[in-house]
């Protein structure tokens, strides 16, 4: 797979990718503002001044787009994602008020996104859904739309070498011991699991953590699949007692169980964890297995454990 070329940085052991074929160019996600600098030279040593032509954007979290204005001003190339997402790439504001839903909302923390971003949003160009096709050259990406940890999260697939450029649709398992992950929406992001785990994969090209390639890749997505699964039914057996829990309650008793102490949590930052607690449990409550109450208040249907399947 000579036209991909992985641009590594530090913070987050974030990847971008690079894609070059026939003199056309593509960049898979754009990390934080920070380090735009840094992924200007790489590309420019790369491709040489001014020839990046497009910016596909896995999903709108600040560092998967955070250096999009400074690519912008740079090269000026066609900015793509999917439409449920391509609004708070446009709107720093909503991305603010979206990371922030959970925490302490002050200019202070507006100021801290802005800085993320690059100071502003970029026009998203192109929406891209799903089917649609990204050509790079000869090289043809098939976008795969699997929402879960955004509404508009994508992934990118090349069928020619069976790869998958996967965003943070799966985000690594190496995080599992200090991560519940983040889901806005559990029962897409179990839909989207199960349309990953049919497909014919050889190498998974992750946002975060190395590559992983045959038999590790195909791993990588089964222990997604039984993490979700393990979630769900640890959030079950903490509501198995028959009385009615508040969110936090359910939030605090899923946390420790899976994790531990909260204090080591890597995702707190942005609220992650009440986020993913209410996702399993809106999910749950659409299933029939949780009843909601009242408020932010709700009860076990009967105290069966998880029963999702494949």
């Amino acid at each position: 797979m000579d036209y991909i070329h992985i641009l590594k940085y530090q913070e987050n052991a974030t990847n971008l990718f690079l894609i070059t074929d026939d003199g056309e160019s593509a960049l898979i996600d754009a990390h934080v503002g920070s380090e735009a600098h840094n992924i200007k030279a790489s590309i420019e040593q790369i491709l040489g001044p001014n020839k990046l032509k497009q910016v596909i954007l896995t999903h709108y979290h600040l560092d998967h787009v955070g250096a999009c204005p400074h690519l912008e001003e740079s090269y000026s190339p066609t900015f793509s994602a999917h439409p449920a997402d391509a609004w708070m790439i446009e709107d720093p504001w909503s991305q603010f008020l979206d990371y922030y839903h959970y925490s302490d909302t002050t200019p202070a923390s507006l100021q801290n996104i802005l800085q993320t971003v690059g100071g502003r949003g970029v026009k998203v160009n192109r929406l891209l859904r799903d089917g649609d096709r990204v050509e790079v050259g000869s090289v043809n990406l098939d976008v795969i739309h699997t929402p879960g940890h955004t509404m508009g999260s994508i992934c990118l697939y090349d069928p020619i070498d069976k790869a998958l450029f996967v965003g943070d649709t799966l985000t690594p398992s190496e995080w599992f011991d200090q991560w519940l992950g983040l889901v806005v929406d559990a029962r897409s992001l179990w839909i989207s699991l199960q349309r990953i785990a049919s497909m014919p994969i050889e190498v998974l090209l992750r946002s975060h953590e190395p590559v992983l390639t045959g038999s590790e890749a195909r791993g990588e997505v089964r222990k997604h699949v039984e993490r979700f699964r393990e979630i769900e039914s640890v959030l079950l057996e903490v509501l198995s007692g028959g009385g009615v829990l508040s969110l936090g309650e359910i939030r605090d008793g899923l946390v420790g169980r899976v994790l531990g102490e909260p204090k080591n949590l890597k995702g707190s930052v942005f609220g992650c964890e009440w986020k993913t607690a209410h996702s399993l449990i809106q999910k749950l409550c659409f299933e029939g297995r949780v009843k909601w109450v009242k408020g932010e208040l709700y009860q076990i249907v009967d105290s069966t454990t998880s029963h999702t399947s494949l």
